[in-house]
């Protein structure tokens, strides 16, 4: 059974329409083969390689957007090892891989995310990758699906990065861009079980009878380790630690990296918070108490909290401020894909297969 005709509403800069009550008979997901949309995308590695890094099974993601401006969602996937794939939509869900022809390979990245957004506010979609080792990266489109690498896009190292999300968070009229960060890799996967035995880890010993601190780490575990101690002054254990996320500000196109993130991310209090060397995941940012201000979340593994909030009044003179609401107050799971296919009859179903990780002692869509 086809689906009805919709009525579309346009917008400024975007289209809506309501979707009509039915049965599940009806309405639903359909799965469509790869001979028939024409995507044929997969993220392939091998045990070995898996086994080197396992940060790569998180996997990596997907962006769709109208590039072309022909009123039809476009989609590209990121890819690790292999190189990225842009697919233009001809309509009837088929679609045709038009990636060498506009320049976004990115071949041996290892590209992690992917969002289409209007970067230098042209009214056409910018592509910005994350990447696990290399530099993140901002490609320009010239609204006919062809893009250009911008050596001037501000952005750095990808050390780690996975999600981004992006705002217009000072009032200026562009997308501001806040970055996710991982970790390159674990030190599960740089030092043996016995290089990681706490008395190699620790400058003073540790045993039965010695237990109590003071406690420091020994370089170079001293840039991947946190010291928990308990209220007794004992050790409660190590927590390795993440890559600090990353905030940017737009500048006619260009980005323009936060330093100061202390007092610019603010306790409940309005004491200076910053950014911790996190897990981070995902990142959203969102209005959340209807003030017309934007709060940024973002969501991951982290050693004292799954989740915080920041909210941001304008940026008057130099003047910032964001507060954080109490850390650890919500917990969300951490949901993530890392093999995407394309299916549907009516609509688009990214589906693959995926893990749920919730908070653990710990460490956005």
């Amino acid at each position: 059974m086809s689906s009805p005709e919709l009525e579309w509403h346009r917008e400024k800069g975007y289209r809506w329409a309501e979707i009509p009550s039915g049965s599940s008979e009806s309405y639903g997901f359909e799965l469509l083969s790869s001979s028939r949309t024409g995507i044929e995308f997969n993220n392939i590695m091998t045990e070995e390689e898996l086994s080197d890094n396992r940060h790569y099974l998180n996997g990596s993601g997907v962006a769709a957007g109208d590039i072309d401006g022909d009123g039809l969602v476009d989609l590209y996937f990121a890819g690790l090892k292999n190189r990225n794939r842009l697919y233009k939509n001809l309509g009837g869900m088929q679609f045709r891989d038009i990636t060498a022809e506009a320049g976004v390979a990115q071949a041996g990245h290892y590209s992690t995310g992917a969002v289409f957004a209007d970067v230098d506010g042209d009214g056409h979609l910018d592509l910005l990758v994350t990447s696990i080792y290399k530099d993140n990266a901002l490609y320009l489109n010239d609204g006919e699906g062809n893009f250009e690498l911008s050596e001037n896009s501000g952005l750095g190292a990808g050390e780690g990065s996975t999600t981004m999300a992006l705002a217009d968070i000072d009032g200026d009229g562009d997308l501001d861009l806040y970055i996710a960060k991982y970790k390159e890799k674990s030190v599960k996967d740089i030092y043996s079980t016995e290089e990681l035995a706490w008395n190699n880890i620790l400058n003073e010993p540790y045993t039965k009878q010695q237990q109590t601190g003071p406690y420091t780490l020994v370089p170079p575990f001293d840039e991947h380790y946190q010291i928990f101690m308990t209220d007794d002054n004992r050790l409660a254990g190590l927590a390795e630690t993440g890559e600090e996320d990353v905030l940017y500000l737009n500048h006619n196109g260009s980005f323009k990296k936060v330093v100061d993130t202390e007092n610019v991310f603010l306790d409940e209090e309005g004491r200076p918070h910053g950014l911790p060397d996190d897990w981070g995941l995902t990142a959203k940012f969102q209005d959340l108490n209807a003030a017309g201000k934007m709060m940024s979340a973002t969501n991951g593994l982290s050693v004292s909290r799954s989740m915080y909030f920041t909210t941001t009044s304008r940026w008057e003179s130099g003047s910032r401020t964001r507060r954080t609401w109490r850390p650890s107050t919500i917990r969300f799971p951490v949901r993530y894909a890392s093999g995407m296919l394309m299916a549907t009859n009516r609509s688009m179903r990214l589906t693959g297969r995926s893990s749920d990780r919730r908070c653990r002692n710990i460490r956005p869509a």
